[in-house]
């Protein structure tokens, strides 16, 4: 094992405190992880597994698949949308290719004409904003638009063309952490403690704005340079939104 440099000593309450995560939310882990290997479905936004009579997600509150009014996901679908991103966006942002899809959004890789750089550019799936309506993804933006933190993706621009609802990130040509972990097993300590340092202090810096993130896994961490990027603010809950903290 790697020797521990005296700084990180500094981190060793945090350790302690880690390693001694009462059993019970140990139990509570596996009875979930039970749970979700038997999902017969999943979130049409999210992708959560969900339990078979779930009326709406566990994770992010969007009706279950159930709901005639949600359109399922096809690959007809998708090429429909790409189709309509890039006449939508024609003469600001040229779309290249997909970077990424989530349960409510896809991600493109594009050229930003007006400043001549690549970004990436985050468009809420159409047939979602059509029957569940907008307020998830305006909500994102919303908060986006309120955070400028070294270690948080910012915000270039954002918008709506043509019925599609879009904004504008840095493109980042590292990977997330969990590409990393999976890539490359065991970090070292040192720059564990220097990537949780850096998400620690982005999460902290969006809660002195009233913002929670809520969904903060390796899969929304960037790195980018050896440095961490924490990005997807799409179920964050501003303190005082509809009574929740």
């Amino acid at each position: 094992m790697e020797p521990v440099s005296t700084p990180d000593l500094a981190y060793a309450p945090i350790l302690r405190e880690v390693v001694s995560v009462p059993p019970t939310y140990i139990l509570l882990s596996s009875r979930y992880r039970a749970l979700m290997t038997t999902a017969a479905r999943a979130c049409p936004a999210c992708q959560t597994p969900l339990p078979e009579e779930a009326q709406f997600c566990l994770h992010c509150g969007v009706p279950t698949p159930t709901d005639p009014g949600v359109p399922p996901r096809t690959a007809t679908t998708g090429m429909v949308e790409v189709a309509q991103v890039k006449k939508a966006l024609v003469g600001r942002y040229e779309v290249e290719r997909v970077l990424g899809e989530g349960g409510m959004a896809t991600v493109y890789l594009a050229h930003d004409q007006k400043h001549n750089r690549k970004v990436a550019v985050k468009v809420m799936r159409p047939e979602l904003a059509a029957t569940l309506g907008a307020d998830r993804f305006l909500r994102e933006v919303q908060v986006a638009a309120q955070l400028s933190h070294p270690h948080i993706l910012p915000m270039h621009d954002s918008g709506e063309a043509n019925g599609v609802l879009y904004y504008v990130m840095p493109y980042v040509e590292g990977e997330t952490l969990k590409e990393r972990v999976a890539k490359e097993g065991q970090m070292s300590v040192n720059e564990t403690m220097r990537l949780g340092r850096e998400v620690a202090e982005a999460l902290a810096y969006a809660h002195t704005r009233g913002i929670i993130h809520r969904d903060i896994k390796p899969g929304n961490i960037l790195l980018q340079s050896g440095h961490a990027l924490v990005a997807d603010f799409g179920i964050a809950r501003a303190l005082g939104d509809e009574g929740e903290a």
